[in-house]
């Protein structure tokens, strides 16, 4: 089975809106020598070529600011009466399993995705959901992934076809 990243590189990324921006703070291989003078007393002369490390410090980063999984969590402290599990605390095998991409590029921004688009799509596709399958909708919105109106794009997904699909894939857990 191939695997796909389908992540977004981090990039600092000024905005107004603090869910979405990065600030990173980049320290370079001299600067990094000098830390290691400071921190440790070992002079430039005696690192590799005189380098030291380089650092990436992430002086702001939310979750939503770039790719990213929202854990149950992020919704509720409860799911059924019992605490929510946060993202460290969902099985890594969630991760890596057979997917499917639902093609609603043709939907309008703001348009429903209902349960009879997500049954056509997937018979398009010929493929029929099984438990822990990764269900994947492409929007082509990721050609506006740099403008400020990004996250008002792209049709939505119902919560009748949401229910749906946790059924589906995860069975007693939804």
């Amino acid at each position: 089975m191939p695997i796909v990243d389908l992540s977004v590189p981090l990039q600092p990324r000024g905005d107004e809106r603090d869910f979405v921006r990065i600030e990173i703070d980049y320290a370079d291989h001299a600067s990094g020598a000098a830390t290691i003078h400071q921190l440790f007393g070992v002079t430039p002369e005696l690192l590799r070529d005189g380098e030291g490390w380089a650092v990436d410090a992430f002086k702001h980063l939310s979750t939503h600011a770039t790719t990213h999984v929202d854990a149950p969590w992020h919704y509720n402290s409860t799911v059924g009466g019992e605490r929510a599990a946060t993202i460290d605390e969902l099985p890594l095998e969630w991760f890596h399993q057979p997917g499917v991409v639902l093609d609603m590029t043709a939907k309008a921004d703001g348009a429903p995705m209902t349960v009879a688009d997500a049954e056509a799509a997937l018979a398009v596709a010929g493929h029929t959901l099984a438990p822990l399958d990764i269900v994947l909708v492409r929007t082509g919105r990721d050609a506006f992934y740099a403008q400020l109106d990004y996250m008002a794009r792209g049709p939505g997904v119902t919560f009748e076809a949401t229910k749906w699909f946790t059924s589906t894939v995860c069975g007693s857990w939804a």
